[in-house]
C-alpha cells in the first residue's frame, strides 16, 4: 500500500487570527467563508487554539453575550498537531483516538502549516475498501436527531449541543422535510437575533438531499461532492431510516485499513514461521524417510537403485546390501499377465508423467504379495529426467479383505432380510437391495445417515439404553422395534444387532439385520381383536369388559373415586328381528352402535355383552348424577329413529340399569349382577328409562333431572331475574356501578337460591345459555338506563369458568354491546383466579381481547386461589376485589386484616382498583377507608336491587357519606 504523507493532502489556505479578535467576527468570517474553523496563531504562526462549527453549537446554546467574547475566550486551547512527514492514515487512527475532526499540521518549528479535515482523508484513504459494505444502509447512523418545522432555531441547537450532533434532520407531518446543519448554525448566527423567537421552517435548507438504504457508498460520496455538503439523508418511502456522514465513511475506510495493516503482520509472521519449519523439517525428512512403513526406493533413470529404506527391505526380503546397486527387475518379479501393465508404466514416467496403479509381486523367499505403487520422475535444473522415486504400501491383507468382502456383498445382495452396516458413530455405510425394498430409501439416500433417521418414535430412551448396554455387554441384541418408511407409514421389525471387532476386541463395526414383520403383527392383531371384540359391532366383548372394569376398580380403590356400570338392553328389538331378518336387525345394531358412540366421555367404553344388550363403564365418577346424565343422554338418542338401508324407519328406544362401585359392590360380578337387576327394574317400570340399584339414588337422579329441566324451561321461558347490587366509591361516596346478580323466582313467588341451581347450571352444561342471557339482558337493561339519562356506571358481569373457556367470549360481548348501542366501557367481567390459572396462556390471550373491546377486567375472590403474583402482573386486569371472607373478619382477625391491608398495598403498586365486598358494618367500612380502599359493595350501604330500585337509588343521589346499614330492596 502506498505511504502518502500529510504534507501531500493538506489544505494549506486557512483561516487565521489573532486570539483577542471578537468572536462575532470569527462567525460572521466563517459564514462568509463557508469554512469548518478558524485557528488563532501567535507571531510566529504557532497554533494556539481553534475554533470549529461544533463549538459555535455550543457557545449558541449557552446564549452567551457574543459582543463581549474574544477568540480566546471560547477556543480549543490545546489544538492537535502533527508533524507533516508522518503517513496519513497514522494521523488519522491518531485523530479517531482523541475523537477529533479536524488536524493542524506544523513544521519543524511547530509553525502552521495546514489543515487536514475528514474530507482529506475520505479523498485519499482507498475507497476499494467500500465494496466490503456495498450500501449505505450498513454504515449509516440511525442515532437521528429530529425537530419538527414548527420548532425553533434554539430547539435544533440545543439538540445538536447536548447530543454532539453535526445535524439535525427537520420533519413536517412525520416526513423528513429539510436538514440543518452546524455550518447552517455559523451562517445564521449574525443575521438573527433572538433564536428562541426563530422558527426553523423559515430557515432550513431544502430541498433535502436523500438517498435510498441501497445505495453505493461509492456514489454516496460522488452524491455528497456534487452538493458539496457532508451529510445525506438516507429515506424509503419517505420515511427516515438514517443519516450518512462523511464522519461515517471515513470511520468505515479506517476500518477496513486497520484490517489490511492487520493481514500484513499476520502473513508476515506465517512466512517467517514457513521458513523455521522447513529448516526443522529437512532435518527430519531423513529420519522420516527411514521410519516410514511404506517401502520408498530412488533409482536412477536406467533403474538401478541407488537408495532404499527399511521398509523396502522387509517388504521384499532383500537386504539393503543386495537392494542398493541392482536393477529393480532383478529384485522384483512381475506375474506373465502384468508385462504389458509394466511396458505402459515405464513408458509414462520415461515421459515425465507420475505413474499410479497396484501390482502383483513375489518376495525372494517366492511368496506372493500385492502392492500399491507410486512412482515420480525427478528433473534436475536441465529439466531432464534423472532419478525414480518409488513408493510402495504392502496391500496384501487389503486384497484378501477385498476378495472377503466380494464374497460377503453377494450373500447381501441375495437375501430378503434387510442387511445395514454402521461405524461406531454409528452413520450407515452400506445397505442391500432388500433394505431398500423394505425402508422404501434407496442407498444415496440413506448412506451416511444415523439409523435412528428411520425411527417411528414409539421407542422409550430407556428402551434404546437397555438395547445399547447389551451390545455393549455381549456384542448381540435381537428384538422387535418399529421404524418408519420413507413414505411416513409404520412397520415393526424383528432386529438382530452385531458388532465387530478388531484384532483388540475394539468395536469397529455394527451389522443389523431385520425382516418385515408386518404380516405377523397384523394377524396376531387379528387373532388378539377377535379374542376380546364382538365380530358385528367391533365393540369390546364380554371378557375384555369384565377385565377392563377390574383394571377401573383397582384405580377407583387407589383413588377414592367410583365406577359406573350401565346395562343398556333395546327395547323391541326382537320384533325387528321377526319381522325384517337378522340382517336388519344385525344393521340395527351397528347403527346403535354408531349413535352411542357419538354420546362417550373421553375414557367411557362401551361394550356388547350379546344379542341386544350393550354395557357401558364409566370411570372416575365423583357423582351418581353424571351416571343418570349419561343414561339420559343415551335414552335420548335411543328414541331418535333409525333408517335403515332398505328404507325402514324403525323406534325401538332402551332401558338402563346403573350400579356404581363401591356402593353396590366393589367386584365385578357383583357390579354387573346389580346393574343387570335395575335394568329390569327399569323395564318393569314401563321401559325408556333408567333405574339405579339403589332406591335412594333413584329419587335423588330424578329429582335432580327434574331440577335442571326446570332450569332449561326457566331460561327459555324468561323465569329468571336479574337484580343488581351497587359498588360505591370510598373517596367520594357516589355509586359508580353495580354486580349483577341472577335470581331465579318460580310461579308461585317462591326463589330458588344461586347457590342451589348454580352448581346445577355447571353440571348440566347451562350455564353457558345462562350466561349468555344473562349478558343479554345486562346490556339491554344498560341502554334502557342511558336512555332514561343515567351516566357514569359500570355493571359487574360474574363469567363462568366454562363459558370463559369456548374462546368466544369476546366476540359474544362485542354483538351485544352493538346490538344495544352501548359502549363497551359500560361493562365489567369478574373473573375468578382458579379460572385463568387452569390456562394462563390462554387467559392472558383472552384477557387481551377483551381489553382490546373496552372491557374492564375484575379479579374476583382475589386471596382464597393461586394469587401467583407472577401472572398477576401479566394479566391485563383493571380491579381486585377482595373476598368476603378476609373482609368478614377484618375487625376480629388479626391474620384477615393483615391479608386485606396486604392486598390493598400490592393493588395500587401495580396500579389497580381495589374492591371489598361483603361489607356488612361500620366497622369494616372504617378500615376500608383507613386502608385506602377504592371501592365496596355489601349490605352496609345497600342489597341487591331491581334495575327500577337501583335507577331510583341512583338518581337520589344517594352516597356513602353519613349513611346507616341500609334494608333498602
Amino acid at each position: 500500500m502506498k505511504k502518502i504523507l500529510l504534507s501531500e493532502i493538506l489544505t494549506a489556505a486557512v483561516k487565521t487570527v489573532p486570539p483577542r479578535i471578537p468572536i462575532s467576527e470569527v462567525l460572521e468570517q466563517m459564514a462568509s467563508l463557508r469554512i469548518s474553523c478558524v485557528v488563532a496563531i501567535d507571531a510566529e504562526r504557532r497554533p494556539l487554539g481553534i475554533f470549529t462549527e461544533r463549538d459555535a453549537v455550543h457557545l449558541l446554546d449557552e446564549q452567551r453575550d457574543l459582543d463581549s467574547l474574544s477568540m480566546a475566550d471560547v477556543m480549543s486551547n490545546q489544538p492537535f498537531t502533527a508533524p507533516s512527514d508522518i503517513d496519513f492514515r497514522e494521523a488519522y487512527r491518531m485523530l479517531q483516538e482523541r475523537g477529533f475532526r479536524h488536524l493542524m499540521v506544523v513544521d519543524g518549528q511547530g509553525s502552521l502549516m495546514g489543515i487536514v479535515t475528514e474530507g482529506d482523508f475520505l479523498h485519499h484513504l482507498d475507497a476499494g475498501d467500500l465494496s466490503e459494505f456495498k450500501v449505505a444502509h450498513k454504515v449509516m447512523s440511525r442515532n437521528i436527531v429530529t425537530v419538527d418545522i414548527d420548532d425553533t432555531i434554539a430547539d435544533a441547537i440545543s439538540l445538536m449541543s447536548k447530543n454532539r450532533y453535526s445535524c439535525v434532520v427537520v420533519t413536517r407531518e412525520g416526513l423528513p422535510h429539510g436538514i440543518l446543519t452546524e455550518r447552517d448554525v455559523v451562517r445564521l448566527a449574525p443575521i438573527i437575533d433572538d433564536l428562541a423567537g426563530a422558527p426553523i421552517g423559515g430557515m432550513v435548507r431544502t430541498p433535502l438531499v436523500t438517498i435510498p438504504p441501497d445505495t453505493a457508498l461509492p456514489d454516496a460520496i460522488r452524491q455528497m461532492d456534487q452538493h458539496n455538503i457532508r451529510h445525506l439523508v438516507v429515506t424509503e418511502n419517505d420515511q427516515l431510516l438514517g443519516l450518512l456522514t462523511r464522519h461515517d465513511l471515513v470511520k468505515t475506510l479506517q476500518g477496513s485499513y486497520v484490517n489490511f495493516l492487520h493481514e500484513t503482520i499476520q502473513d508476515q509472521r506465517r512466512e517467517l514461521f514457513k521458513l523455521v519449519q522447513q529448516r526443522k523439517l529437512f532435518k527430519l525428512h531423513d529420519a522420516a524417510l527411514a521410519a516410514a512403513d511404506n517401502a520408498i526406493a530412488i533409482t536412477d533413470t536406467q533403474a538401478v537403485i541407488q537408495w532404499a529404506n527399511p521398509a523396502y527391505s522387509r517388504l521384499t526380503g532383500y537386504t539393503l546390501e543386495e537392494t542398493i546397486g541392482s536393477r529393480l527387475c532383478e529384485l522384483v518379479v512381475h506375474d506373465a499377465n502384468e508385462a504389458k501393465s509394466c511396458e505402459k508404466l515405464w513408458k509414462n514416467i520415461l515421459d515425465g508423467k507420475v505413474w499410479h496403479g497396484e501390482l502383483a509381486n513375489q518376495r525372494k523367499d517366492g511368496t506372493r504379495y500385492y502392492v500399491d505403487i507410486t512412482i515420480t520422475p525427478v528433473q534436475g535444473e536441465s529439466g531432464a529426467i534423472t532419478h525414480f522415486i518409488a513408493v510402495k504400501q504392502d496391500i496384501t491383507e487389503r486384497k484378501q479383505s477385498e476378495e472377503q468382502l466380494r464374497e460377503a456383498a453377494a450373500v447381501m445382495r441375495n437375501t430378503h432380510e434387510g442387511v445395514l452396516i454402521t461405524d461406531t458413530t454409528p452413520s450407515i455405510l452400506a445397505v442391500n437391495n432388500a433394505y431398500t425394498t423394505i425402508t422404501g430409501y434407496s442407498a444415496d439416500e440413506i448412506i451416511g445417515k444415523n439409523p435412528s433417521l428411520l425411527s417411528a418414535g414409539r421407542e422409550s430412551k430407556a428402551f434404546y439404553q437397555a438395547m445399547w448396554k447389551d451390545i455393549v455387554k455381549r456384542g448381540y441384541w435381537q428384538g422387535e422395534v418399529w421404524n418408519r418408511r420413507k413414505n411416513g407409514e409404520c412397520y415393526p421389525q424383528l432386529l438382530t444387532i452385531s458388532t465387530v471387532y478388531d484384532d483388540k476386541q475394539v468395536p469397529l463395526r455394527y451389522i443389523g439385520v431385520f425382516s418385515d414383520i408386518t404380516h405377523i403383527k397384523e394377524n396376531q392383531a387379528r387373532l388378539e381383536f377377535m379374542a376380546h371384540h364382538d365380530p358385528l359391532t367391533q365393540l369390546p366383548n364380554r371378557a375384555l369388559i369384565e377385565t377392563l372394569l377390574q383394571q377401573e376398580l383397582e384405580q377407583a380403590h387407589r383413588h377414592e373415586h367410583q365406577v359406573g356400570v350401565l346395562f343398556i338392553d333395546l327395547d323391541h328389538f326382537k320384533p325387528v328381528n321377526d319381522s325384517f331378518g337378522h340382517l336388519a336387525g344385525d344393521e340395527l345394531l351397528c347403527e346403535v352402535t354408531k349413535r352411542l358412540g357419538t354420546r362417550l366421555r373421553e375414557g367411557d367404553t362401551l361394550g356388547r355383552l350379546g344379542g341386544d344388550e350393550f354395557i357401558l363403564l364409566l370411570p372416575m365418577l365423583t357423582d351418581p348424577q353424571d351416571a343418570a346424565v349419561a343414561a339420559r343422554d343415551f335414552i335420548a338418542a335411543l328414541n331418535e329413529p333409525f333408517r335403515l338401508s332398505g328404507g325402514h324407519e324403525l323406534f325401538i328406544g332402551g332401558s338402563i340399569g346403573i350400579s356404581l362401585s363401591p356402593h353396590d359392590g366393589d367386584t365385578v360380578s357383583e357390579l354387573m349382577k346389580n346393574a343387570d337387576a335395575a335394568m329390569y327394574l327399569a323395564k318393569e317400570s314401563g321401559r325408556n328409562q333408567f333405574s339405579f340399584y339403589t332406591r335412594e339414588l333413584n329419587a335423588g337422579a330424578r329429582n335432580k333431572l327434574a331440577q335442571e329441566n326446570d332450569l332449561r324451561r326457566a331460561v327459555q321461558q324468561g323465569e329468571l331475574l336479574l337484580h343488581y347490587q351497587p359498588k360505591v366509591d370510598l373517596r367520594s361516596g357516589r355509586i359508580i356501578g353495580a354486580e349483577v346478580l341472577a335470581r331465579w323466582q318460580l310461579a308461585d313467588g317462591s326463589r330458588i337460591p344461586p347457590a342451589q341451581f348454580i352448581p346445577i347450571a355447571e353440571k348440566s352444561g347451562l350455564i353457558i345459555d345462562l350466561g349468555n342471557w344473562v349478558i343479554e339482558q345486562s346490556c339491554k337493561q344498560i341502554r334502557a338506563w342511558l336512555d332514561g339519562g343515567m351516566r357514569d356506571f359500570c355493571i359487574a358481569i360474574n363469567i363462568s369458568a366454562r363459558q370463559f373457556r369456548t374462546g368466544n367470549l369476546d366476540v359474544l360481548l362485542s354483538e351485544a354491546c352493538a346490538r344495544h348501542g352501548i359502549a363497551a366501557h359500560y361493562l365489567e367481567i369478574e373473573l375468578t383466579e382458579s379460572m385463568l390459572m387452569q390456562e394462563p396462556k390462554r387467559a392472558t390471550e383472552t384477557m387481551h381481547k377483551l381489553k382490546l373491546l373496552g372491557v374492564n377486567i375484575s379479579l374476583d375472590d382475589f386471596g382464597t386461589g393461586y394469587s401467583s403474583l407472577s401472572y398477576l402482573s401479566r394479566f391485563p386486569i383493571n380491579t381486585l376485589k377482595i373476598d368476603q371472607s378476609f373482609v368478614r373478619g377484618v375487625t376480629t382477625e388479626p391474620d384477615d386484616a393483615e391479608i386485606a391491608t396486604a392486598i390493598i398495598g400490592l393493588a395500587h403498586r401495580l396500579k389497580l382498583r381495589v374492591v371489598a365486598e361483603g361489607v356488612e358494618t361500620a366497622e369494616q367500612l372504617a378500615f376500608m377507608r383507613a386502608n385506602d380502599c377504592d371501592e365496596l359493595q355489601g349490605y352496609y350501604f345497600s342489597h341487591a336491587l331491581t334495575a327500577d330500585d337501583f335507577a331510583k337509588m341512583m338518581r337520589s343521589g344517594k352516597t356513602l357519606e353519613g349513611c346507616a346499614p341500609s334494608l333498602f330492596s
